[in-house]
């Protein structure tokens, strides 16, 4: 802002103001803007709908005399027929106000919300200077779970769940960073439920029951308010399914010995489904499964040793408040997570292998073979005489040429058990094919637990048969830590009109308790196990299919009474326990349960400016400065081009440049 009034009261001050400019920050000592000024009437500034500098040092100057009449002179960057502050134009006419665009002179200003310009604006939670999801502030500028933001531009940070201290998205704090003791590791409120009779739900909790929305936090503004009503301007509903979702999974490691590792040959001989080993409701207010039987029974018969020591060793798999008694613990617990990725119809969440092993990405695992095709000295050529890998060209007349010629010259493409290789790479000076055999959903290398270390037992992973009849050692050969359990909670709302389908398989142990009450029993050491769960019409029917190489035992039906009600909200818990050392796999599908937190998505064209829209002014006939169609504005002071003849400048809000260019990108000139 150029400022020259020889006449003020208050010279020192004036000389401060010599050469000022608008940005994100005041401007450094002697930066000055050659701008060339603006006199006489029209256009006003549209503003940086941020901190402007000029408005907080420009505040307690004396307006210029024919502020608020509505006509806009070359000593105003915006008058919108009044004096007064707070609607937009500054009250002495020398600033437009965080949050507006002043575009014409005489009308009111519109209040606008850029998200990701480094601006935080009503009703933007924050804004942090850019659209990137994971930063702490999300692409509509709300806070994310696990992250707190303060300031403008945003600055955020983690926050420390267990710290006693709720900030940020947070909306619960038990002192603690374990989930499924009513307060997540994000310090976010989970259901409460009871075994048999389902949970409620509380606000900020992302489960919507008897509320109008829930969006997963306590914040108001972002459409879902503090008490889960509606918010005016909004629309609020279950999102889409997106790509993936994940659920918390908590992983408690032990050492080689007592319940854990018990010997090849025990392990050789108990390769068989134990059922009936643990009680079939999970006990107290914590919801934790209890022992019924060391022995159990096989394929409805009496069963045998399950190398389970005692109530009391087994207390120990899966609460670490517990004493110990005959195992060893490895650490304390580790609260994680488990990446479920929509599978390739688009009906259910699974896990998978992940092309490094690691479960983060949605490629499936593949067993594949291999075979030499033809060494590079017999390959086929194309019309350029470059390789066709895995092609041959056994009877080549004239080597000389590209293309196969002479008598039985046809090329002849390399066939692997009457495939045709979908891979072929070059190894020394041989073609190798590869064709897919089968590829699997679900982890065959399932060792969450390898974060924990001392690693004990450590040992180097194979591939369970259900993945691979061989057995194969993982290669490259990866040393992995063994003797863990595994715990997963989900809650989900239970409609009387949707199929479910719930899929495990795993080894060791796995038991599925939904609504506190046992579903799957997949008990004892053995290879690769399968439990399915289908809830249709609210009929709930299970079928176990026995482990990989026990061919004696049949499939194993069931129609266990879940206790489900239309519209309730439930528990699913997944315990499973890795006690031999050699392979560890683990399948989790889950289908037509939902849990999801409200998306919320503001009404463009209400004339209330929402999280995600830039502005509304209820007409949106676009404009210079003013609202678009699709709530978005179009050139505006700010954006970082300048428009003739409504701006001297524009040096852009999201550019970073700070201290070049005035509020309302106006060169103002105050003459005496």
């Amino acid at each position: 802002m150029r400022i020259s009034r020889a006449a003020w009261s208050t010279p020192a001050l004036l000389a401060s103001f010599q050469f000022f400019a608008c940005s994100a920050a005041p401007p450094s000592t002697g930066m000055t803007h050659n701008g060339t000024g603006s006199g006489g009437t029209g256009n006003g500034g549209t503003g940086n709908a941020g901190f402007d500098p000029n408005a907080s040092l420009t505040a307690n100057l004396p307006a210029p005399p024919g502020c608020g009449n509505g006509v806009l002179t070359g000593d105003e960057t915006c008058d919108d027929g009044n004096k007064v502050s707070g609607d937009g134009c500054q009250a002495n006419c020398l600033a437009v106000e965080k949050g507006y665009s002043c575009p014409n002179a005489g009308t009111p200003c519109i209040h606008i919300a850029v998200c990701g310009d480094g601006v935080q604006a009503f009703p933007e939670l924050c804004d942090d200077g850019n659209a990137v999801a994971g930063d702490g502030c999300s692409p509509t500028c709300k806070y994310e779970a696990g992250w707190k933001c303060t300031g403008s531009p945003s600055v955020c940070s983690h926050t420390v769940c267990g710290d006693g201290v709720i900030e940020g998205a947070e909306t619960c704090e038990d002192g603690n960073a374990m989930p499924f003791d009513g307060c997540s590791a994000l310090c976010q409120n989970e259901p409460k439920c009871t075994v048999g009779s389902g949970c409620t739900s509380s606000c900020g909790d992302g489960v919507v029951v008897n509320e109008d929305c829930d969006d997963g936090n306590n914040i108001d503004g972002d459409g879902c308010s503090k008490d889960c009503k509606f918010e005016t301007g909004y629309t609020c509903k279950a999102p889409d399914l997106g790509a993936s979702m994940q659920v918390p999974l908590v992983v408690r490691d032990f050492d080689a010995g007592g319940d854990f590792e018990k010997g090849g040959n025990f392990a050789m001989n108990h390769n068989f489904i134990t059922q009936g080993l643990l009680q079939t409701e999970l006990q107290g207010d914590r919801r934790k499964p209890a022992l019924a039987s060391t022995t159990g029974v096989y394929n409805g018969t009496a069963g045998t040793d399950s190398g389970i020591a005692s109530t009391a060793s087994f207390a120990m798999w899966y609460d670490e408040s517990v004493t110990a008694a005959g195992n060893k613990r490895n650490g304390s617990p580790l609260a994680t997570t488990l990446t479920l990725f929509l599978n390739d119809d688009g009906t259910a969440y699974v896990n998978r292998f992940g092309t490094n092993g690691d479960g983060l990405t949605s490629a499936k695992y593949e067993r594949l073979q291999t075979q030499n095709c033809i060494s590079q000295a017999q390959v086929a050529k194309d019309a350029t005489g470059a390789d066709i890998p895995c092609v041959a060209c056994y009877y080549d007349a004239d080597p000389s040429t590209p293309q196969c010629d002479g008598t039985g010259g046809n090329p002849q493409a390399c066939n692997i058990g009457g495939q045709t290789p979908t891979r072929c790479e070059l190894v020394g000076t041989n073609y190798v094919g590869t064709i897919v055999l089968a590829s699997f959903d679900g982890n065959p290398l399932f060792f969450p637990a390898d974060p924990i270390t001392p690693p004990n037992p450590a040992a180097n992973g194979q591939i369970s048969g259900n993945y691979d009849p061989s057995w194969p050692v993982q290669k490259p050969a990866v040393v992995h830590n063994f003797s863990f359990t595994s715990e997963v909670r989900y809650w989900f709302q239970y409609k009387a009109a949707t199929n479910y389908h719930l899929r495990f398989v795993g080894d060791d142990d796995v038991w599925v308790f939904i609504n506190g009450l046992l579903a799957v029993d997949l008990g004892g050491i053995h290879a690769a196990a399968q439990g399915d769960v289908t809830i249709t019409g609210g009929t709930t029917n299970v079928v176990v299919v026995p482990a990989v190489g026990d061919t004696t035992a049949a499939p194993i039906t069931s129609s266990p009474n879940l206790k489900l009600a239309d519209g309730g909200v439930y528990e699913i818990v997944v315990l499973h326990a890795e006690r031999q050392s050699v392979a560890s796999s683990y399948q989790l599908t889950l289908s037509g349960f939902s849990s999801q937190p409200s998306d919320c998505v503001a009404h463009c064209g209400d004339g209330v400016v929402g999280i995600g829209e830039q502005c509304d002014d209820g007409v949106n006939d676009g404009g210079y400065g003013e609202c678009g169609p699709d709530c978005t504005l179009g050139a505006f002071c700010g954006d970082g081009i300048k428009q003739t003849p409504q701006e001297d400048c524009d040096d852009g809000v999201l550019n970073g440049t700070s201290g070049h260019c005035p509020s309302g990108c106006r060169d103002i000139v105050i003459v005496n």
